[in-house]
C-alpha cells in the first residue's frame, strides 16, 4: 500500500468515525442524554414547568377562596376608611399651606401612596384568615385567588367585591360611631370616604384643589348614603321578619345579615348613580361622558 492509499483509507476511516459519533450523539440526545467530543455525558432533558391553572381548583379551594376573598375585601374596606380619614386631613393641610405659597407635592405623594394595599400585602389579613395563610405557606398560592368568583364575569366579580368592601367601610363607620358617638362617628366616616375620593381623583390626574373638592363632596354623599342605608336596613329587617316562617330565622341572626347585605348592595347602586356626576369636578368631562364610562 502506497502512502496515497494509506492516507485515503485513514481519512475515510476518520470520516466514518465522525459520522457514527454524530449518529450516536443524535440518538442518545433524543433520550435526554448528550455525549460531547470528549466523552462527557450531560443531561439535555427539557422539563416543562408545572403550572397551576384556575381549572385545577377543587370545590374546597373555590369555596375556601371565596371566604378568604371576602375576608380580604371586608378588611380592605375597613382599613381604607381609616387611611382615607388620614389622607383628607393631609389634603386639607396641603391646601391651607398652598394659600401661603407652600408646595402641595408632599401632600399629593402621601395621599397617592396606597397604604391599605401595602398593609394587606404584608399579610396582616391572615390574622383574620389563618386558613388562607396556611394555604399560601403550603402551596405558594393565594387562597383568595382560587375563589369561584373568578369563574364569573368581570362585571359580576367587581360588584361582589364592591359590596364586600362596602361592608368593611360600614364596619369602619360603626367603629367611628362606637368611638365618638353616632353623629361624630358618621362625620369621621364621611372624612374617610372623602380621603378615598381625593386619592382616586389624584391617581386619575386631577388637579390638587379640584381633587380635594371632589373628596369633600363625595365623602359627604357617602356619609349621607350610609345613614340612609341604615334606615333602609332596619326597614328591610322588619319586612323580612314579617314574612311567614322567617321569624325563627331572624331570631338566629339571619335578619341582620340579610338586611345588611341588601342595604349594602343598594348603597353601591346609589353611589354608582351619583359619583359619575361628581367626577366632573376634577376630570373635565361632561356628566354624560362620565356616565357612559
Amino acid at each position: 500500500m502506497n502512502n496515497q492509499d494509506y492516507n485515503t483509507n485513514t481519512f475515510a476511516t476518520a470520516l466514518d468515525a465522525i459520522n457514527n459519533a454524530n449518529k450516536r450523539k443524535y440518538a442518545v440526545s433524543n433520550q435526554g442524554v448528550e455525549i460531547d467530543s470528549e466523552g462527557i455525558i450531560s443531561d439535555t432533558t427539557q422539563v416543562e414547568p408545572q403550572t397551576t391553572t384556575k381549572e385545577d381548583r377543587n370545590i374546597f379551594e373555590k369555596i375556601g377562596g371565596f371566604i378568604s376573598e371576602g375576608i380580604r375585601n371586608v378588611t380592605t374596606g375597613f382599613v381604607s376608611v381609616i387611611e382615607g380619614a388620614i389622607d383628607l386631613g393631609v389634603g386639607a393641610m396641603g391646601e391651607v399651606g398652598s394659600w401661603f405659597g407652600a408646595e402641595t407635592n408632599w401632600a399629593s405623594d402621601f395621599i397617592e401612596y396606597d397604604i391599605t394595599n401595602t398593609i394587606m400585602d404584608s399579610g396582616v389579613n391572615y390574622i383574620l384568615d389563618p386558613v388562607g395563610g396556611l394555604y399560601e405557606l403550603a402551596t405558594g398560592d393565594k387562597l383568595y385567588d382560587q375563589s369561584f368568583t373568578y369563574d364569573l364575569s368581570e362585571k359580576t366579580k367587581n360588584i361582589i367585591q364592591s359590596i364586600e368592601q362596602s361592608i368593611g367601610t360600614s364596619l369602619g363607620a360603626m367603629g367611628f360611631s362606637a368611638f365618638a358617638g353616632p353623629t361624630t362617628g358618621m362625620a369621621l366616616f364621611g372624612i374617610g370616604a372623602g380621603g378615598q375620593g381625593m386619592q382616586e381623583a389624584l391617581n386619575e390626574g386631577g388637579d390638587y384643589t379640584e381633587s380635594l373638592l371632589y373628596g369633600i363632596t363625595s365623602g359627604t354623599v357617602e356619609a349621607g348614603v350610609e345613614s340612609l342605608s341604615g334606615v333602609v336596613g332596619n326597614l328591610l329587617g322588619t319586612g323580612i321578619k314579617a314574612i311567614p316562617g322567617m321569624q325563627s330565622l331572624t331570631r338566629n341572626g339571619i335578619k341582620p345579615i340579610l338586611s345588611s347585605f341588601i342595604s349594602e348592595g343598594g348603597e353601591e347602586v346609589i353611589s354608582d348613580l351619583i359619583n359619575p356626576a361628581l367626577q366632573s369636578i376634577y376630570n373635565g368631562k361632561s356628566n354624560q361622558q362620565n356616565y357612559n364610562n
